[in-house]
């Protein structure tokens, strides 16, 4: 069996770990290794103590990324690479929230979506629920980036929606939906999605679960407005959106 890749690795301890005590990561990876990947006990010990110092520092740069990104701290990660430990220090209610939300139906979650841009202020939000629409399941008019705004700045958000409980977003999902939704979205003939030429357009990939490293690497690159479930959520709560 090939193992997997350490951004692969640490992205599920990154998405899953839970403990509200401290544990060492070799531990947390070596759990992951055992329940998701049926590595043996000394397997997963030996991949543990290799990779160790790749996944700190994988899991360094996501808290780096979150913070940059808005997204309070759901982990806590001290020591150095060698003998590193950690724990979960985010909000239970958050955490309830996100169990929630990973139960709700499919297209519940679409709506779900465009609720959250409801309260942020967009005009109007809609699902499509409509054949060849190019992967966009949810889509927004009119965000303002200042009150008040021209049509320059009032933002069109067309995202892709995916209630997933455990499957990670890649780069090739990514892609296909993106490339997608500008075909769709450039049509000249377009008012639905356009309806304004000169109002900048936003995409958007919201998922109740993570990106795998390929897919946050890319939806980085390209400017993707991209929440996993632990963003998603904190968004929608400071926005009081119920589920």
């Amino acid at each position: 069996m090939k193992d997997p890749t350490t951004n692969h690795v640490g992205s599920l301890v990154f998405s899953r770990f839970s403990s509200t005590v401290f544990v060492p990561l070799r531990t947390a990876i070596a759990e992951i290794l055992t329940s998701e990947f049926s590595y043996s006990d000394e397997s997963a010990a030996d991949y543990s103590d290799q990779k160790v110092g790749d996944i700190f520092g994988y899991i360094e740069n996501r808290m780096s990324d979150d913070r940059d990104n808005g997204v309070a701290a759901h982990l806590q990660l001290d020591g150095d690479s060698d003998d590193a430990f950690l724990k979960h220090i985010g909000s239970p209610a958050v955490s309830e929230y996100l169990k929630r939300l990973k139960l709700i139906h499919p297209t519940d979650f679409e709506v779900f979506c465009g609720k959250v841009l409801s309260a942020m202020g967009a005009n109007r939000s809609e699902v499509t629920g409509r054949s060849n629409d190019q992967g966009i399941d949810f889509f927004a008019n009119e965000l303002s980036i200042c009150t008040p705004s021209s049509v320059g700045a009032r933002i069109h958000i067309v995202g892709q929606a995916k209630r997933y409980t455990d499957g990670l977003i890649s780069e090739t999902d990514i892609r296909k939906f993106v490339g997608g939704a500008i075909k769709r979205v450039s049509d000249p003939k377009d008012k639905v999605y356009r309806a304004e030429r000169l109002a900048p357009v936003i995409y958007a990939y919201w998922t109740t679960s993570d990106f795998d490293a390929g897919g946050l690497k890319f939806a980085k690159a390209i400017g993707l407005w991209h929440l996993n479930g632990m963003g998603l959520t904190q968004l929608a709560m400071r926005h009081g959106v119920e589920i």
